[in-house]
């Protein structure tokens, strides 16, 4: 379409509630969850992955861990893991 510009491919439109649940399913597996150009913004959503901070899909705090990653192209990439209920007590 003329006009439009093509999505970023750091652009990251990621649905929290799957990834939850997919970490939720292999439990101390670290998989990808998004990649961001700014490498502030990646280690703020691993904050808030890690904290359930204004993303309750990660409840309760501490039941997740994330990480921040370099990618390839300049990028950083969040990954994650789930830890266990138990250990956010």
């Amino acid at each position: 379409m003329p006009g439009r510009t093509p999505r970023s491919p750091h652009r990251s439109f990621t649905r929290h509630a799957d990834v939850a649940r997919r970490l939720r399913r292999t439990p101390g597996e670290w998989q990808h969850v998004s990649t961001h150009r700014s490498r502030a913004v990646a280690h703020t959503m691993a904050r808030r992955i890690a904290t359930g901070e204004r993303l309750p899909a990660y409840l309760p705090a501490g039941a997740f861990e994330a990480r921040t990653v370099p990618h390839d192209d300049g990028g950083t990439a969040v990954e994650a893991r789930f830890i266990g209920e138990v250990a956010a007590r």
